[in-house]
């Protein structure tokens, strides 16, 4: 086969993921499932994942 149908680069960007969520008080977390429309990450420049955090998050402290 060629590499797109390997990859399959050729079906286009998924609608839905499955992310997982650690963030206790964020509004976006339903048991441990991100669920913002749009998920982004935060830390230009980053040399390792340690250096990057959720840039979605949104605070739900009451």
């Amino acid at each position: 086969g060629t590499t797109a149908q390997a990859c399959h680069c050729s079906a286009g960007p998924e609608d839905t993921l499955d992310v997982s969520c650690e963030a206790k008080n964020c509004v976006f977390n339903d048991n441990s499932k991100c669920h913002a429309d749009k998920i982004t990450i935060s830390g230009n420049g980053a040399k390792h994942e340690s250096q990057t955090e959720c840039g979605s998050f949104e605070c739900g402290c009451k």
